[in-house]
């Protein structure tokens, strides 16, 4: 499964996770983001036939055990998606890896277009939105 990362850590250690309702606020804006992340990756990706589109999994916000991190994954589980999310460069030819002509077809997001890195780019583009999206939730509980 091709994954990426994204570290809030720091910024959910100063949260008073002791508090239930805080705990729950984060969960819930973890799952929007994991969420969103899947939608917007999803428009990313290299098609031909949809399988590797089809393909796309992601778990629910769990937090770690004894510590104050949670985590959610988003990836797709084709045995190529690795290789694709790598090599292919989005939407323009490359010695590495072409896009085929309905990859190139599909309407450009805010990211840019299909291809390669399609988790990476939305993730880190939306990095501060989805940090962002977590204290609003934790503001908006604790009213």
């Amino acid at each position: 499964m091709a994954e990426i990362e994204l570290d809030t850590t720091r910024f959910i250690k100063r949260l008073d996770l002791a508090d239930s309702r805080v705990r729950e606020a984060v969960w819930e804006a973890m799952n929007d983001n994991r969420l969103d992340l899947e939608k917007q990756a999803k428009k990313l990706v290299a098609k031909k036939e949809g399988h590797l589109e089809d393909s796309s999994v992601s778990t629910l916000p769990q937090w770690r055990a004894g510590r104050n991190e949670i985590e959610s994954r988003v990836g797709f589980n084709e045995s190529y998606a690795a290789k694709v999310h790598e090599t292919m460069k989005p939407a323009i030819a490359t010695p590495q890896m072409e896009p085929g002509e309905t990859t190139r077809a599909r309407p450009p997001t805010e990211f840019g277009n299909a291809g390669g890195k399609y988790l990476e780019r939305p993730l880190f583009g939306k990095a501060k939105k989805y940090t962002k999206h977590i204290a609003h939730r934790v503001r908006r509980m604790l009213g």
